[in-house]
């Protein structure tokens, strides 16, 4: 449902701005994908325990010794919010209002910033010195998904780059009978289903 939500969306709102030169913004993609996502969960909780992964019914509630009593021992145990667990919620936070906020961008800051840049300028500050919360070293960076990421822009870059990309929505368009003049809301939720 969110645009951050994953590799490939990104590389779909970039194809999209290089193919229409039309910026899908946060909200843009939140209002389009949010209720394909909302009845994809609903069926996939209603068909998931029935059909894919059985649950007895002895196990469809949940059972905690102990009770919600044992959960508030747990609570309290953990004590109250450390200066660290703040730091956190400032940054994401942070991250999560310029996401949201990327229409505002232009008419408040004097320029964009992109879905990316909010989440580098969030990992660079959890990782400043004395400011942050990690040093470096501490980093437990996954190399794997960048060079994969990496990889699916550079693959996103050639098809776009060969006309493949352009070519392939332009018979997707043709099959599906869309004629130039059609409503852009329509063809935007025809594109991003798709």
């Amino acid at each position: 449902a969110y645009m951050t939500g994953s590799n490939a969306n990104l590389i779909a709102v970039a194809f999209i701005l290089s193919m229409s030169g039309s910026r899908i913004y946060y909200t843009d993609w939140l209002f389009a994908s949010f209720p394909i996502v909302v009845v994809a969960m609903i069926i996939s909780w209603y068909i998931g325990p029935r059909f894919v992964f059985k649950i007895p019914p002895e196990q469809q509630a949940p059972v905690v010794e102990g009770g919600l009593e044992k959960m508030k021992e747990k609570l309290l145990e953990m004590g109250p919010v450390t200066v660290g667990e703040k730091k956190a919620i400032a940054i994401f936070g942070l991250v999560i209002v310029l996401w949201v906020t990327d229409k505002l961008h232009m008419s408040v800051l004097g320029f964009e910033v992109s879905a990316v840049m909010a989440a580098f300028i969030g990992a660079v500050i959890a990782l400043f010195p004395k400011v942050g919360l990690l040093k470096w070293n501490e980093a437990d960076i996954p190399w794997h998904l960048m060079l994969f990421s990496c990889g699916a822009y550079a693959g996103g870059l050639a098809l776009n780059d060969t006309g493949a990309a352009r070519w392939l929505v332009g018979s997707l368009f043709d099959q599906l009978n869309i004629q130039p003049g059609v409503n852009f809301w329509l063809v935007y939720c025809v594109v991003i289903t798709v």
